[in-house]
């Protein structure tokens, strides 16, 4: 499984993320433009961002791999607060996953059409909807998960579930 680790260039480390990217079978891996945009902008605001590979495209799987690399970077930066952040299938693999010190996450262009989420915590959680998204508009993102208290949808303007033109817009906002 391959990973990047962005650490920040200025100032400590005050927490951590792993950054999920798009499915293993469609192309999706840690090299996504926005699965790099989003690490390095955690970076450059003192958090250690981890990028990694999850190839098995089986979403518990995908979740049992993506714990076990949130426990191993917060021992190794020194840290005990992580959020998970994931794009599209990668936001299906953050809400499965539970690992101990996870305070947020992020989810961009959850695809609520194509499949069930299944969080039942609490945590707070930004869900960036891209308005033209083909696997999961505004409208469907909000009656699948809109009703928790800690959860705060935003819309993406101008795009869709692949986000030509508003990768560093979403990468900024997350």
């Amino acid at each position: 499984m391959g990973h990047d680790l962005h650490l920040p260039t200025d100032g400590p480390v005050v927490a951590a993320a792993v950054v999920v990217h798009p499915h293993p079978a469609m192309g999706g891996d840690r090299h996504h433009p926005l699965v790099v945009a989003m690490s390095e902008r955690l970076a450059a605001a003192g958090v250690a961002a981890l990028r990694l590979d999850l190839p098995d495209p089986d979403v518990a799987a995908a979740a049992g791999a993506l714990e076990a690399a949130a426990t191993d970077l917060l021992r190794e930066v020194g840290v005990e607060r992580l959020s998970l952040v994931g794009y599209s299938w990668g936001s299906v693999v953050a809400t499965l996953a539970a690992p101990l010190g996870l305070t947020a996450r992020v989810l961009v262009a959850p695809p609520v059409a194509s499949f069930a989420f299944a969080s039942t915590d609490d945590l707070p959680s930004l869900v960036l909807v891209p308005a033209h998204d083909q696997y999961g508009g505004p409208d469907a993102v909000d009656a699948a998960i809109g009703g928790r208290p800690a959860t705060t949808i935003e819309t993406i303007e101008g795009c869709d579930h692949f986000l030509a033109g508003a990768i560093d817009r979403i990468a900024t906002r997350a």
